[in-house]
């Protein structure tokens, strides 16, 4: 009976373009119904009958009511329509025509939350028009409907991102439409939402949206081709990565008229593409920056960073960069950018492209830069002489991927290389035990990857509400390779293995480990070993707020590391900062609580946080003894963040945190105001052979 739903819903969702208020002819040609409406049947809600009377109570009276038969035609449905079958029944949240086929039992019911819902959205819209309707509306009326179902919402937790798209394997695509909504208040999931606010619709003024061809150019199908729905899936995905891009949804819509054929809807909201952020690190140190991120809506970015730092000379630093995106579809970026500060001046750019999907054959980057440091030498009185440390690098890298087994399977190997230059132009006086700094240097590292890389799709994990790409699967990657600096050489080794699933009961886990070091005359030097699990926990609805617990635990040792290489925690516990904060060895305990609540303000979204970190600083064994001494920073805090994510701009967080007075640090309570981007996750590994970072991941 499920596929039978699915095939009713083929063509639910369907919804007007024009003004769903008024009545609507069903014209049996298929070709008027494409023309006016955009098809949503993943939007549609899936409701078993077996817990119809706990969230529709109005059902239980009709189910003793007889079932009508349907012969097989178009049937319009409107905003709050339950349409009962015998096993399953659809919530409608917006105005939408299905196709009932032949012999298909039915009964139509109201959904009384939506029709109350409706019923006071409209008082409030009139008497939002004066302050003082308005004022006299909150003071009587404090309705809240039930959190209904509605684009992201209606999703599972951790639902794979091709299982949409199971149905129509193997389909002919006839055609390919692009459908852009409103950058702010639009929606994927309804394109009949507008703006309505002064903001909203002053943004969409100002906005231009990305240029349908430039779309086009980030498709990986063509018409002719046939559904593969994993490629489908990360063609959605690629999209929603794209910096200027919002949300991406590809709808697939088959024809009773033509059965091997589908149209497929790709629709889009853009970002608003000015993006104003800046960070104020201390007194007397600031830094903001300006970009257009969606330059005349062709995907290209242009900006502009400026620091203040009162206490150099020159105080302020420039640092302009360009990049142009997927040229003429080729996926391959080009960027460059310039710096001038006080430091000196550097100039860097580059061109590659990735892997960017499972089929790509071949990646590759190129960057070059030029660098002009002001730099200290210490001379022989210990005192410090100013010099100019010039110096070129170049840094290359190519791969092949190779699909191993049935493309199903989502397997793949993948060789790469890579060079890295530092070659010096000016410099002071170097030798073998002095200023090492300076040295030429080349590194030469090969790379082997085997991976299974699947999605899960999700919300409110990071984002507010916006589809979030979930990486499971497996990753594991070898590397080898040859440092050839100017004295001397030395080898590279380093290994990575990858980790995510769902708990079904818990929710999602992902492992990472890694471990890498030089080897020179058979001796292990600067190596260090990495791990980190992270749980994110199932969403927990409470009313209309939702929930989400993460715990991550984080762990690097060095191993025969150069004398003053540690890893610093400073901010890894929130709120810590001072000296002395590092170590050799470290452990990191975070743990957070995220409540999404469900005020708006024109589009502004907020969350509470509540966390609590703890971080243990190993050192060397004590003489005599085989405990270990450590130091424990351990902190508690809350944090308001603010974001919308209809622009570009990163989130805003303010936060309260409790140290307790531990350390040699003083003060309890820290108050910090800053910006971040959503977090990524942990399996968004790179291919790329490189040297394992000594730091906390």
């Amino acid at each position: 009976m499920r596929y039978l739903i699915y095939l009713v819903f083929i063509f639910s969702g369907f919804r007007v373009m024009a003004q769903s208020g008024n009545p609507v002819t069903i014209d049996p040609d298929y070709s008027f119904i494409k023309d006016n409406y955009i098809p949503f049947h993943d939007s549609i809600c899936n409701i078993k009958l077996d817990n119809l009377v706990d969230v529709y109570p109005e059902i239980s009276d009709t189910l003793g009511f007889s079932m009508s038969v349907k012969t097989g035609r178009y049937l319009r449905l409107s905003r709050g329509d339950v349409i009962v079958f015998q096993d399953t029944a659809q919530c409608i949240f917006g105005d939408t025509v299905v196709f009932l086929p032949r012999g298909l039992k039915y009964r139509i019911t109201k959904n009384s939350e939506v029709k109350a819902l409706d019923l006071y959205e409209v008082l409030k819209l009139k008497t939002d028009k004066h302050w003082w309707s308005s004022m006299a509306y909150s003071s009587v009326l404090n309705y809240h409907a039930v959190d209904l179902p509605s684009g992201h919402e209606v999703q599972h937790e951790f639902k794979e991102a091709q299982k949409i798209y199971n149905p129509y394997q193997g389909a002919i695509i006839r055609s390919i439409n692009i459908r852009q909504v409103d950058v702010l208040e639009g929606s994927v999931d309804d394109t009949t939402k507008s703006a309505q606010t002064l903001l909203g619709k002053l943004a969409n003024a100002l906005h231009t949206n990305t240029r349908e061809h430039i779309i086009r150019n980030n498709l990986l199908f063509k018409v002719g081709d046939s559904i593969f729905d994993y490629l489908v899936a990360d063609n959605e995905r690629l999209i929603r990565q794209l910096s200027y891009m919002q949300d991406c949804r590809i709808l697939v819509v088959k024809s009773s008229q033509h059965s091997t054929g589908v149209d497929l809807w790709v629709i889009t909201e853009d970002k608003f593409s000015i993006a104003v952020d800046g960070v104020v690190s201390e007194i007397g140190n600031y830094y903001g920056e300006i970009s257009e991120t969606n330059l005349a809506g062709i995907g290209h970015e242009l900006g502009l960073g400026v620091r203040y730092v009162e206490v150099n000379s020159p105080s302020t630093e420039y640092t302009p960069w360009y990049k142009a995106r997927n040229i003429y579809g080729s996926f391959v970026d080009l960027g460059a950018h310039y710096r001038y500060s006080y430091k000196g001046t550097e100039f860097v750019t580059g061109i590659g492209r990735g892997f960017v999907n499972q089929f790509t054959k071949y990646a590759f980057n190129i960057d070059v830069g030029f660098f002009a440091n002001n730099e200290k030498e210490l001379q022989v009185d210990s005192s410090f002489k100013a010099v100019k440390y010039t110096f070129n690098y170049q840094d290359t890298w190519l791969g092949r991927q190779f699909v191993i087994g049935n493309k199903s399977l989502r397997k793949n190997l993948i060789i790469a290389g890579r060079v890295r230059r530092y070659d010096t132009v000016d410099r002071p006086f170097v030798s073998a035990d002095s200023n090492m700094a300076f040295h030429n240097y080349r590194l030469f590292l090969g790379g082997v990857t085997f991976k299974k890389s699947l999605y899960y799709k999700n919300n409110y994990i990071y984002r507010f509400g916006i589809t979030e790409d979930i990486p499971y699967g497996y990753f594991l990657q070898y590397n080898l390779g040859y440092e050839d600096a100017e004295y001397r050489g030395r080898m590279y080794t380093s290994a990575t293995v990858g980790l995510g699933f769902k708990l079904d009961r818990f929710g999602f886990v992902s492992i990472v480990s890694e471990y890498g070091t030089y080897i020179r005359r058979e001796n292990l030097e600067q190596g260090q070993y990495k791990f980190r699990v992270q749980l994110i926990a199932n969403m927990i609805k409470v009313g209309r707020y939702k929930v989400r617990n993460i715990i991550t635990y984080s762990y690097v040792i060095g191993i025969d590391r150069l004398v003053g290489e540690k890893v610093n925690i400073e901010n890894k516990v929130r709120g810590l900062r001072g000296e002395r904060l590092d170590g050799s060895e470290i452990s990191l305990l975070h743990y957070e609580v995220v409540n999404f609540t469900p005020w708006n303000i024109y589009g502004f979204r907020f969350a509470i946080a509540t966390y609590a970190d703890a971080a243990i600083l190993h050192s060397a064994p004590i003489k005599g003894s085989n405990l270990l001494p450590h130091y424990i920073y351990t902190s508690v805090g809350m944090a308001l963040r603010i974001r919308n994510e209809s622009l570009a701009f990163r989130s805003i967080e303010i936060s309260f945190s409790y140290i307790p007075n531990l350390t040699n640090l003083p003060g309890n309570l820290r108050s910090d105001f800053s910006t971040s981007s959503p977090g990524s996750q942990q399996l968004y590994l790179s291919e790329v052979p490189g040297i394992v970072s000594y730091d906390l991941r």
